[in-house]
């Protein structure tokens, strides 16, 4: 990959990876590579004093797991957990996917086989939706969990916290707030985080998106440097 980099330099192209990692890492190969992190646009009717969406029927817990099904997204981990919570708690899980896209061949078709295995009827699997359709979505659930192993920003758990609902996030997931970030290959962890968010929602989401609001700030400060240096403005 270095090399083709390196062919795209001498022709005059600026590299911007999304990733700080991904821009400490090729940043060596020459003056043209700028470290570029994604903005997400919060709904601009989203308030920090939004009333988490409360589910009515408290027998039933719905998790979202969303998202194109990858092997690196480690759903099973996170519908086992998600299960596990459920069962301790005297509740009924319901685990929804996105299960049209399937990305990465037959690691993705097995997962998703796995998953219905797993699951059986818990196992609630949705369309690949319009952005509007999926937040809406969204807030039918009482948290969205994101296992993934690797990550440059997770626009899903941003999605999330759009809809007023709280994350249960990945460390590689660079903006949220670690107090509910775990290593996604600790299931300890993962139930641990699990358990701060659904006993106390609507602090953790205040917490995740303020969380998220500093991130955009940020970034902003970024483009704003960016467009000065490159466009004059």
């Amino acid at each position: 990959m270095r090399a083709y980099i390196k062919d795209y330099l001498n022709l005059g192209v600026t590299i911007m990876p999304n990733d700080i990692r991904t821009y400490i890492e090729l940043k060596t190969l020459g003056k043209s590579i700028n470290y570029f992190p994604n903005y997400y646009e919060i709904d601009a009717n989203l308030r920090s004093d939004r009333i988490y969406h409360i589910i009515s029927n408290d027998k039933i817990l719905n998790i979202g797991c969303f998202g194109a099904i990858r092997g690196l997204k480690n759903h099973l981990r996170a519908a086992g957990l998600a299960l596990k919570y459920a069962t301790d708690n005297g509740l009924t899980l319901k685990f929804h996917i996105n299960s049209e896209r399937l990305e990465g061949g037959f690691v993705a078709q097995n997962t998703l086989k796995n998953l219905r295995a797993l699951l059986g009827d818990s196992l609630i699997e949705h369309s690949w939706l319009t952005h509007s359709d999926f937040i809406t979505l969204c807030q039918g659930m009482d948290a969205v969990i994101v296992t993934s192993l690797s990550e440059t920003f997770n626009i899903v758990a941003a999605d999330a916290i759009s809809a007023g609902i709280p994350v249960i996030g990945s460390d590689e997931i660079p903006w949220l707030s670690e107090i509910f970030q775990y290593a996604p290959t600790n299931s300890f962890l993962i139930y641990t985080a699990m358990m701060k968010v659904l006993k106390n929602p609507i602090e953790s989401w205040k917490i995740e998106y303020q969380a998220l609001n500093k991130w955009n700030s940020a970034t902003l400060k970024f483009y704003k440097n960016y467009s000065k240096h490159y466009f004059n403005k």
